[in-house]
């Protein structure tokens, strides 16, 4: 059985998807660890379709009133 290549996203797919900009994202990731996606050859960030979950679900509490550094660790 063949297993499926997973699929990446580049920064900018992921902010459209999310809603979250790519400056935040950047900082998201910095400041709070809140996902660690991986690099490409060229250093470009490649997420997957669980880091875009994560982020969704995120920014939806972020925009409920939850500040980030208190749900970034949040699994």
């Amino acid at each position: 059985m063949k297993t499926q290549e997973e699929e990446f996203f580049e920064i900018s797919a992921v902010a459209r998807l999310t809603g979250i900009s790519s400056h935040v994202l950047r900082v998201w990731e910095r400041r709070y660890g809140v996902v660690d996606p991986q690099r490409s050859d060229s250093k470009r960030r490649r997420y997957n379709r669980d880091d875009i979950q994560r982020l969704g679900l995120l920014k939806t509490l972020v925009d409920h009133g939850h500040a980030i550094g208190s749900i970034a660790k949040l699994s």
